[in-house]
């Protein structure tokens, strides 16, 4: 009987041993696992960061060339307009022109 007693009771320890040491094993695979996730959430960061700001510069580009376009098309119409009343506008400097010496000359002859 007390040889029964102490095979159990050597099971019982073997057991807990074994238990222990399942532990001790399933925590180093829990470490691992956290410290393997952790470094996949930092790179899936790094990457997520890395194609916000190729978005936001690519935008910034877009904007630019969307703005110089707008420019040049201004500019461009400006000088048509600028062209196309060319005449009128030295016709009317003429008429300004003629209407200050006009004046300056029927004041002289008045005075």
């Amino acid at each position: 009987m007390k040889e029964i007693m102490n095979e159990i009771l050597q099971a019982e320890r073997k057991v807990e041993e074994t238990l222990q040491k399942a532990r001790e094993k399933a925590a180093e695979i829990k470490l691992q696992a956290e410290k393997n996730a952790s470094q996949k959430i930092e790179e899936a960061r790094r990457k997520a960061k890395e194609i916000f700001l190729a978005g936001v510069e690519e935008a910034k580009q877009k904007a630019m060339r969307i703005r110089d376009g707008k420019l040049k098309k201004a500019e461009e119409e400006s000088e048509e307009i600028r062209s196309s009343n060319r005449e009128n506008i030295e016709n009317l400097m003429q008429e300004i022109v003629r209407l200050v010496i006009q004046t300056v000359y029927d004041e002289k002859g008045s005075s």
